[in-house]
Parts: structure tokens; sequence; C-alpha cells
């Protein structure tokens, strides 16, 4: 919320004439009047950087709402497509197949499907509660359903209907209140907006601070402001570093998805026209599985990666410019706050 500014010029020319009468006056006047601009100036200062600062984290939380829908998008079409597919096909951990496609690839076959399996309960996990955010949440948080578990050690992909909900919203919310987590409600915070300022409340002290010449306050309160105006500051090019990576990651997912669409037409055509045996195929069919399969994979990783986490360096220096204004804004409201 932005500050008001204090008029400095409140009275006419004959009453100031009273109040500021003779030398001293005109020394009381200069005083009141430097300590006003000081306050206003400040005042000023932080409500730009503050609203900027608004308006990189509106900027990200749209960003990241994009990104979960694309998220959604490719794992309820392509990545549904894929295993669908490759439900229907036999392949067989031949050594000529393995020659081609690769002994790794054709093992980590079963452990992709349950990732996209994963990935589906999680996103209706999130989706089914239909709070607002949902969408920036799964964009920040990546595939939530295959690396948490609820309070009871239960993986939340496993779980269904409001179990599922109430156990990823506990989730996003540092885990359940038993557990010191923020629980069901600090998870719909978490979906709800991604950052909730604390206020700065200044009151009617300073306008008896500088209204009575105290010139003194009034650099400190300047000064005061200047340190919150950089952490708010360097907040924001923080959001703004935020906002180039989620462009990054919807990047790479948006190429991978065409080239995966591409990969499955091929294989779906291979399948229909040789049958479902893939030893049975030509050697650059068995390569365009190959490809379909490393691109599959490519793409639920990506998801998977969160983009913002506790362990995330930018992450964490969000988090430390948080602790920073919040630190100074309660040492403010302290010494300038209402009594």
């Amino acid at each position: 919320m932005p500050l008001p500014l204090i008029p400095i010029a409140v009275a006419g020319g004959t009453l100031l004439s009273v109040i500021f009468a003779g030398k001293k006056g005109k020394e009381a006047y200069d005083n009141y009047k430097k300590a006003g601009e000081l306050v206003n100036q400040a005042t000023e200062n932080y409500n730009k950087a503050e609203s900027a600062l608004k308006k990189a984290q509106e900027n990200v939380a749209d960003e990241f709402d994009e990104l979960g829908f694309l998220q959604k998008s490719i794992i309820e079409n392509s990545l549904e497509r894929y295993k669908n597919l490759i439900d229907q096909l036999d392949i067989k951990d031949s050594k000529e197949l393995q020659e081609i496609i690769g002994k790794e690839t054709i093992e980590n076959i079963a452990q992709i499907e349950q990732v996209i399996t994963a990935l589906k309960s999680a996103l209706s996990g999130i989706v089914a509660g239909g709070f607002a955010g949902s969408m920036a949440g799964f964009g920040a948080v990546g595939g939530v359903g295959l690396l948490a578990t609820a309070g009871t050690g239960t993986a939340i992909s496993t779980l269904s209907g409001a179990a599922a909900t109430n156990a990823t919203l506990a989730w996003l919310g540092g885990g359940t209140l038993a557990s010191g987590g923020l629980g069901i409600a600090g998870g719909m915070w978490v979906l709800g907006g991604i950052v909730a300022a604390p206020l700065v409340a200044i009151t009617s002290i300073v306008i008896a601070m500088f209204s009575e010449g105290k010139l003194n306050d009034a650099r400190a309160y300047s000064d005061s402001f200047k340190a919150l105006v950089e952490a708010v500051k360097g907040e924001q090019l923080s959001w703004k570093e935020m906002m180039s990576k989620i462009k990054e990651k919807a990047k790479i997912l948006q190429e991978t998805d065409v080239s995966l669409k591409s990969q499955i037409d091929k294989v779906f055509t291979a399948f229909v026209q040789k049958g479902n045996s893939v030893s049975k195929w030509e050697t650059k069919e068995q390569e365009n599985l190959k490809s379909m399969m490393n691109l599959a994979d490519i793409i639920v990783n990506t998801i998977n990666a969160p983009l913002m986490n506790d362990e995330d360096p930018l992450t964490q220096k969000i988090m430390a410019h948080q602790a920073k204004s919040k630190k100074l804004i309660e040492e403010i409201n302290e010494k300038w706050g209402e009594k």
C-alpha cells in the first residue's frame, strides 16, 4: 500500500509569519521545510520501489501461470500419446535392440511411464480444488506429485480426490502443521500469490516529527527508507531473473514437445505398418523409437524440475531480500509507527 505524502506548504503568509516570526522562526521554518522534503522524498522513493516490485511479482505470477498451463497441455497430450503408444509396443530387451536403442533407455521405459502417471495425478490434485493461481503453483514447483509425500508418508501421486488436493496444498505450504509447515492454508497462500509483503505503518508521529523541525529525526527516517528501498529493488531484480528462468524453461519444453510429437507420428506409422514387435522393424524405425523415448525423458525431467525451491540459489536470494525487507519494515514501524 503506497504511503501518503505529507503537505509541506499548509498555511498562508500571515499564519506562517506568526508561527515562524524572527530569525529563530526562519530557522525553524527552514528545518520544517527540509524535514518535510526528506520525509516526502523517502516516501516517494519507497512507493516507486514497492510499485515496481509488485509489477515484477505480478509478471512472474502470470508467467508461472502460462508455464503451468503449458506443462498441463504437454502432460495431457504429447506424454499421454507417448504412454499409450509405448504400452502397445513389444519392446523386448534383446541384444540387437540394446545396440540400437541402448540398455539404459529400454530399462527406463517403465520408470518414465510411472513418472507420467505421477505427473497426471499431481496435476489433478492441484486442479481439483479450483484454487486461484493453481497453474502458477504448478509452474513454480514442477511435478510435486512425483517428489512429494503426504504427512502420513504416502506418496501424493497415489492419492485421489480431496485427499490428493489437501496433501498437495500441505506440501506447497512446507508440510503439515504437525511437521512444522504451514499446512493446507499455507499451500493455498502459495498458490494464491507469490508473496505477501509486510506493510509499512507510518502514522501521525512522522507529521509531528518534521512539523516540529526535528531535522535529525527526518534524516534518520530518510536513511531507514534508503536501506529498505535498496532491499526492495534487490528483490525486484531477483524476480526479473526468475522471469528469465521461466521463459527459458518454457522455450525448452515447447521446442522439445514439437520434436516429440514428430517422433511419435513416425513411431506410430511404423507400428501401424510393421506391427508391435519392435525387433522386426527397420533400423531407422528403431532409431526413431529411441529418439522418441529420449525426448519424452527430457520433457518429464524438465517438467519435474522446480524453478522455486529451498535449495535453488535464486529462490534463496529472493527469500533473503524478503527477510531483509521484513526486518527493516519492523524496525521502521517500531521507531516511526503508531505507538
